[in-house]
């Protein structure tokens, strides 16, 4: 699998995620699925940070495209820290979930749009490499 492919794939369980999070009525069940959510999204950032967008960045307009996707990641960040309260309850999370699920949707809406095409550009072995890098 190479780097683009093995985000996509992150970026389609990240949204499953969200999805089941809308309809899921058990609140310790819940409590279990956000807080794979937010591991799966802190992981899923730095893959992207420490691997992929450095590769990127090396592109021309690649440093404006990962410098604006890491500025998202802060506010990502920070909403994700706004989640992290293991006792807080379903109702009081839901707004900054909402809103951090706002957030996700645009980034990767212009992740996919912008910065991946851009990418292609590394080539096919390039990429294989990265998402190799990114599965270790």
């Amino acid at each position: 699998m190479d780097a683009i492919e093995m985000l996509l794939t992150q970026h389609a369980e990240a949204e499953a995620l969200f999805e089941k999070l809308d309809h899921e009525t058990n609140d310790a069940d819940w409590h279990d699925m956000l807080g794979r959510l937010v591991d799966r999204l802190t992981m899923h950032a730095k893959l992207e940070e420490e691997i992929f967008y450095p590769a990127v960045a090396d592109l021309l307009e690649g440093r404006q495209l990962t410098e604006h996707a890491r500025d998202e990641h802060a506010k990502i960040e920070r909403q994700l820290e706004a989640l992290r309260d293991p006792h807080a309850e379903k109702a009081d999370l839901s707004d900054a979930l909402a809103e951090l699920r706002r957030i996700v949707q645009h980034h990767v809406a212009e992740e996919e749009a912008e910065m991946m095409p851009q990418a292609r550009r590394l080539g096919a072995g390039c990429l294989r490499d990265l998402g190799r890098k990114m599965e270790a």
